[in-house]
C-alpha cells in the first residue's frame, strides 16, 4: 500500500467513509460495452462528456449476465463508498500521462463502470485517476476532464 493510499484511506475514514485499498472489482465487460469504449477512444473527434459515457455504459451493461471474473487492470487503489451509497474508485498514478497513455487510463476508468455496473446497474459509481508528479498531487483527471488541486 503506498503512503498516497494510505492517506486517503486516513482521510475518507476521519469522515465517516467505508475506504479499501487494493481493491478488486469484479464483474463482466459486454461485447456492446467493449465496442463501445473502444469506439470513443479511437474517435478522433471525441468530445468528453463523464455524464453520457457513464450512462450508456450503464445501459450497455444491463441484462449481462455472466459469472463475474477478475478483469486485468480490475486493481482500484482505493475504493471509497459514502454513506449515501456513493461509491468511488481511485486509481493514483505517479506520471503524468501523455496522450497515448491517457487514453489508456481513460480505458480503465471506463471498464471500471462497466465491471461496477455489470454487478449492479443503478450502483452511483465515480471513477477517477490521481495523478502525482514529484509527490505531489498536480492535478486530478476524471473521465470528463482535469480539476486541479493545490496542496500547501
Amino acid at each position: 500500500m503506498s503512503l498516497w493510499e494510505q492517506i486517503s484511506q486516513k482521510l475518507a475514514n476521519s469522515v465517516g467513509w467505508e475506504c479499501k485499498t487494493q481493491y478488486k472489482l469484479i464483474g463482466n465487460i459486454s461485447p456492446q460495452c467493449q465496442e463501445y469504449i473502444h469506439s470513443l477512444l479511437e474517435n478522433k473527434e471525441y468530445t468528453l462528456n463523464r455524464r453520457d459515457e457513464i450512462e450508456k455504459i450503464r445501459k450497455k451493461s444491463r441484462n449481462f449476465i455472466v459469472k463475474p471474473q477478475e478483469y486485468p487492470d480490475s486493481t482500484v487503489d482505493v475504493f471509497i463508498k459514502k454513506p449515501d451509497g456513493t461509491e468511488m474508485c481511485i486509481d493514483i498514478t505517479t506520471v503524468k500521462p501523455n496522450k497515448k497513455e491517457f487514453r489508456a487510463l481513460k480505458r480503465k476508468l471506463l471498464m471500471w463502470s462497466a465491471l461496477r455496473f455489470s454487478q449492479d446497474n443503478a450502483a452511483n459509481f465515480q471513477p477517477y485517476l490521481i495523478t502525482l508528479i514529484l509527490g505531489k498531487i498536480m492535478n486530478i483527471i476524471t473521465i470528463e476532464g482535469r480539476m486541479t488541486v493545490k496542496i500547501c
